[in-house]
């Protein structure tokens, strides 16, 4: 499952907001984002990533458009090293389809079972990581 901060609406701030209808303006200031050649069925893109953390996820990304509905045809990823790639086809994407009703909401978290109490228990904090300059400065000033 998806970890509580990534579920719902924050679902869009993680490594492929493409797929899950994240705002045009969010796109831009996360990706420099050009369009490449289309075709009368399809819109095609081409993302790359402003920021480090989303770069140690992947190089680019490429995303075909349906031009009708605007939802994603097909994804491809440039891994970081730009020597590999995954492509993932969508055929007939649909918005929260009959599939998840059937299968009783797989991706949502599950009931307490009646009679059950849910307990959540927070794991402990771990040590606080130091810098590797404040480390050093630290034991520079500790030999004085």
């Amino acid at each position: 499952p998806l970890p509580p901060g990534m579920q719902g609406k924050s679902i869009v701030d993680g490594p492929l907001p493409f797929l899950f209808g994240a705002e045009a303006e969010k796109l831009k200031r996360r990706y420099w984002i050009r369009s490449k050649q289309g075709d009368e069925t399809s819109i095609w893109l081409e993302a790359y990533p402003r920021t480090q953390a989303d770069a140690a996820n992947y190089h680019h990304v490429e995303i075909m458009l349906d031009r009708k509905t605007m939802q994603p045809k097909a994804i491809q990823v440039h891994m970081p090293n730009n020597k590999s790639r995954a492509v993932y086809m969508f055929d007939k994407p649909t918005i929260n389809g009959k599939l998840n009703s059937l299968l009783g909401g797989l991706f949502n978290a599950p009931r307490t079972p009646f009679g059950w109490t849910r307990v959540v228990q927070e794991q402990p904090a771990g040590p606080r990581a130091i810098s590797p300059q404040a480390a050093k400065q630290q034991a520079t000033t500790q030999t004085r």
